[in-house]
């Protein structure tokens, strides 16, 4: 944990921690930032889908890539995805980070996102919201490398045609 040792509640396993903060700070508590996360997923797997989609189609379009289902053009166009998705999603990212962090204790720190960006922004700058962006990305990229490659390979297997 990254808080210090006073501050950490010290649940003995999974099922402990579900109850103990379901008892202590009520049944909401276990969906603190769940809207958040929704939201991101959606951002994440919208700009990996549409730009790794497009990039594919430009990058073969403008020359760059030979074979239209090839490996490495779905790299590069997986690696295009991933910067977007990752500069999209990142604000929503510490918002929802904030969120599922701040402590209950001395009650709510934040009344919500909104109002978490915004006391975030004015504390901390704007850049505040693409703070961990490139851990971020060479977490998402690896992923989005080797998930949407196999998609696209399985998809033509399957179905003569290319997912993306």
């Amino acid at each position: 944990s990254k808080q210090p040792l006073e501050l950490r509640r010290g649940y003995t396993n999974v099922v402990d921690c579900i109850v103990r903060v379901a008892r202590e700070h009520g049944l909401g508590a276990l969906w603190r930032g769940g809207s958040v996360t929704v939201v991101r997923s959606v951002l994440v797997s919208a700009c990996l889908m549409g730009v790794t989609s497009e990039a594919k189609q430009q990058l073969f379009d403008r020359g760059l890539f030979k074979n239209k289902e090839g490996v490495a053009l779905m790299m590069a166009s997986t690696t295009i995805s991933s910067s977007v998705a990752n500069f999209i999603a990142m604000p929503v990212d510490v918002v929802k980070s904030r969120l599922q962090n701040m402590s209950a204790k001395h009650g709510p720190l934040y009344q919500g996102p909104l109002d978490c960006a915004v006391r975030s922004v004015r504390a901390e700058g704007p850049l505040v919201l693409w703070r961990g962006y490139f851990p971020a990305l060479i977490k998402l990229g690896p992923y989005a490398m080797l998930s949407l490659t196999f998609l696209d390979m399985i998809s033509r297997l399957a179905t003569g045609r290319a997912a993306l």
